[in-house]
Parts: structure tokens; sequence; C-alpha cells
């Protein structure tokens, strides 16, 4: 943890709201993880045929309220490794000020840090995630579907046993919290959901794993990840969200673009270009 004590803690400011990414590692997209969009001449100009990209949490500020979008990859395991704790005290945080977790879905990079030593990570924080993404996970035909996710599924029924009673439910479009939407982007899993921050005229986009290799995703939005749950849905999406940030001029952050996660979207003929933020300091 010592190469990230002196690390500047970037941040965008977003009308009254402080939004603050937490990348635990860098990491790139192997060319193998995706498919469509002509993937192979885009990607042949790739160092590696690889795509950079992060796995990345985002702690929002309001005044005295403290939100976390998604929790990270969690540190259960001793291959992992979390930055959110050392990220939480370095803003003058305690896991107890964290009032609510928005989870994006339900993925182990996302919801690994609600745990810590098989308690809740969190003890004063509700938890917020769509109902068909809390449908699929306690269905048991669906973890006999996916046998390779097993050890997922039981994760999440874990997660919601340690947070029970602090466990909200919402539909897509429903306000989840003051400012806050949740917007339908189902594809990479069943109930997969953005949200919209919005403060004082000013908003921003959670677009959760709309995209995961900003190389290649931006310019050609039908390149899809081989481990999305419905690859058209996913592109569909993409699209879709992609074109609200680009029109509207809406930051968009997301779990898996390089550091420091947060930029402009650009339209750029049938595809689009990301612009990442400076990574200025602040917190």
């Amino acid at each position: 943890m010592s190469e990230h004590v002196n690390t500047p803690l970037s941040q965008r400011r977003v009308g009254t709201a402080a939004v603050l990414p937490i990348q635990d590692v860098t990491a790139t997209m192997p060319i193998e993880r995706f498919r469509g969009g002509g993937i192979e001449t885009l990607a042949a100009t790739s160092p590696g045929l690889a795509a950079p990209s992060s796995y990345a949490a985002f702690l929002v500020r309001r005044g005295a309220e403290a939100v976390l979008v998604d929790t990270g990859l969690g540190s259960e395991a001793p291959e992992k490794f979390s930055r959110l704790p050392h990220v939480l005290e370095r803003a003058g945080l305690a896991a107890g000020d964290i009032g609510a977790v928005l989870l994006t879905h339900c993925h182990m990079d996302h919801v690994g840090g609600l745990v810590k030593n098989d308690s809740a990570a969190f003890p004063n924080a509700t938890l917020f995630l769509s109902e068909p993404e809390r449908d699929f996970w306690t269905s048991d035909a669906h973890m006999a579907q996916f046998p390779e996710r097993r050890a997922g599924f039981l994760f999440v029924r874990r997660v919601l046993e340690l947070y029970t009673g602090r466990v909200h439910t919402f539909r897509f479009d429903e306000t989840v919290l003051p400012g806050i939407r949740a917007l339908d982007a189902v594809g990479h899993t069943a109930g997969h959901a953005a949200f919209l921050l919005e403060s004082e005229g000013e908003s921003l986009l959670f677009g959760a794993d709309i995209v995961h290799a900003a190389l290649w995703q931006f310019p050609n939005p039908d390149i899809y990840a081989t481990f999305d749950l419905d690859k058209d849905k996913g592109i569909a999406s993409r699209r879709r969200l992609l074109s609200l940030a680009a029109d509207a001029a809406l930051p968009l952050a997301g779990a898996h673009l390089p550091f420091p996660c947060i930029g402009m979207v650009r339209r750029s003929g049938d595809g689009f270009t990301f612009v990442p933020d400076a990574s200025d300091t602040g917190g």
C-alpha cells in the first residue's frame, strides 16, 4: 500500500458534489476477451493486442453525506488489492461514515469490498441494486445455468444476508437518492444499472461497465466483451448511454476506464471518442 501513500486524490466537482475515483489496480483488457465490430483490425495497432483499463469504484461526497458507487475488488483473496479503505481514510472518512452503496451490478470486482472478515464492511450503509440484478443472483436456476460463476452467486447471497434490513431494490428511472437516478444499462448483466448524478444544474453519468476497453469500444460500440450476459442488449445500452453522454455533454465515469476514470464523450462518425479528465488534486 505504501506505493499509494503520496498519490494525490483526483476529484471532479458536480455542483455541490465531489466525485472521487478509487482505482484498485490498473489493468489491460486483452483482445481475446472481445468480439465483433472488426475488433481484429482495430486492435492490430494496439501494443500487445491489449487495451488500457482499470478496476475502480467511486466516492460521492455531498456535504456530510458519503455515498459509494460500487466497492471495487475487495481484499478477501490474497491476489486482490483494495485501495478503498486507504482512500476513505485519506478523505477523512471511516467505513461507518458511508450511508449508501449504489451497486451497478453484482460482479465480484464491484461488490468485493462489501465484505471484510465475513462481516459487513460498511455497518451503517444501505445497499441499492436493481430488482432484476437481485433476482438473477438469488435464482437457483441461474446458478445452475452458470456453474462457472457459482462462487459469485454464493458471495452475493452472503452480502445480502450480511446487509439484511439494509437492502433497497429499485426499478430503472427511479430516483434512488435525492439527485441520483438509476438508468437502464442492461446487457452486461441482467440488471446492469447506470446512475445519473445531478446537482446545481450540473450532471455526471456513472456508466458502470458499458465500456471495458475504451481504446476499442468508443470508436466502435458494437465491439462487445465475451463476459457480457446478453451482447445485443449490451451493445444497445452502450450506444444509448454514450449517445446520452455525448449529446448532453455529460461527464462519464466508468469502472474500467483508464484513470482518472472520468471524462467527456464526443461523437465521431458512427462511434465516439473519449477525452479523459486531467488528474487534478483534491480531497
